[in-house]
């Protein structure tokens, strides 16, 4: 899985820590914005202007902590093969964990963006929700984890010119 694998293992776990949620409030003219980690996220608190708020409840408020613990473990995946490169039948299990790790990242954190548009509203008041750039970078660090994982399922045997 090389360097791929290991670079999109370390852009989930950072997207973790990044904005995933970015709110933005209008109320007769005074406006707010204020971001939410996915730590935030996943624990539902949100801090604004001073005053913390515990009882912010998103769709898929697990997607951060998901992504979090495939980071870790594509980690470990990734970096095993890299250590272990003689044994061609372990790369392609853990490329077949990591590619399953990969998928069910993208497709929370995909889910996750898909509810920021059911949010927007306007009138005396306007408030907006939207992904943040944490969300962004999880999906790229599981596409590269994507990517490393099926070059590694996909490497043929290479023999040394045994016949």
């Amino acid at each position: 899985m090389g360097i791929i694998g290991l670079i999109g293992s370390v852009l989930m776990i950072a997207g973790v820590f990044l904005a995933w949620a970015e709110m933005n409030v209008t109320i007769m003219g005074f406006g707010s914005s204020v971001t939410m980690s996915g730590m935030d996220v996943f624990n539902g608190t949100v801090t604004i202007e001073g005053h913390e708020f515990s009882d912010v409840e998103f769709d898929y408020a697990y997607a951060p902590i998901v992504c979090l613990v495939a980071g870790v473990l594509s980690l470990i995946t990734t970096i095993i093969p890299i250590v272990y490169n003689k044994i061609p039948t372990i790369n392609r299990i853990l490329g077949a964990v990591s590619l399953i790790l990969a998928i069910v990242a993208l497709v929370l954190a995909i889910m996750f963006n898909g509810q920021m548009d059911a949010v927007d509203f306007e009138g005396l008041a306007r408030a907006s929700v939207s992904a943040g750039t944490g969300v962004w970078v999880c999906v790229a660090g599981g596409v590269l984890l994507a990517i490393g994982a099926i070059v590694d399922i996909a490497k043929k045997y290479v023999t040394n010119g045994d016949n």
